[in-house]
């Protein structure tokens, strides 16, 4: 199967699928993982503003190097599946 990682606002699960957001659970992982990819997602809904982005530009780095680290090891875990990591939330505030 083949997955994105990514963010979006309202998505609770970051993980798409051809046909849109796949249901929490798809694809199915580690329960350590899953908490993981979750807190990744609700990390990007309390804290990224669609106008403004990130808050800083250290929490835009960590947010991407957290999803980096999930997909190195969703990679391991999952390796017959193609997993993607989709990374559009970049912008951050400037002081």
């Amino acid at each position: 199967m083949q997955y994105k990682l990514m963010n979006a606002s309202g998505a609770s699960w970051p993980f798409w699928a051809e046909d849109g957001v796949c249901g929490h659970g798809d694809p199915v992982l580690p329960p350590e993982l899953e908490v993981e990819a979750t807190k990744w997602a609700l990390q990007f809904e309390q804290h990224f503003d669609e106008q403004q982005g990130w808050p800083d530009e250290e929490t835009a780095i960590a947010h991407r190097a957290e999803a980096e680290r999930l997909l190195r090891e969703i990679d391991d875990v999952l390796p017959a599946d193609i997993i993607t990591l989709d990374y559009w939330e970049t912008a951050y505030r400037t002081p």
